[in-house]
């Protein structure tokens, strides 16, 4: 079982402009990824899955801080060692401005066959 947070259920706005949604976000992430790791559910190579259906659009800068977010849960070891998640149902195409807010944080942001994104961070080194 993977951490799975559906954003429409924690954020009622679907337009997703502020750092402060994002660190919103990176708090109830944080959360999720503490239980499955003490009940020892996060299994695989993937810790959680960020489900946006139902989000209309995400602002560079809310992009850009939730990628900071999920690196700050990875080096605090939250994620149960495992430097990745999948971000369901993304708001908008993965544009090379996207990956760049990415790299800019260390972290590689590839699209997957069925339209996720995988997010993972380039730099981890397993603790």
């Amino acid at each position: 079982m993977t951490a799975h947070l559906r954003i429409r259920e924690l954020l009622a706005d679907p337009v997703l402009i502020s750092r402060d949604s994002a660190r919103s976000i990176g708090i109830r992430l944080g959360e999720l990824l503490r239980d499955a790791a003490a009940n020892g559910t996060v299994r695989g190579s993937v810790g959680a899955v960020v489900d946006f259906d139902g989000v209309a659009t995400c602002a560079p800068s809310c992009a850009d801080e939730f990628v900071f977010v999920f690196k700050e849960l990875v080096g605090a070891g939250v994620n149960a060692g495992i430097p990745s998640l999948v971000i369901m149902n993304p708001p908008t195409r993965l544009s090379n401005m996207l990956r760049a807010i990415g790299r800019g944080q260390g972290m590689t942001v590839e699209e997957q066959p069925d339209g996720s994104w995988l997010l993972t961070d380039s730099g981890w080194d397993g603790g």
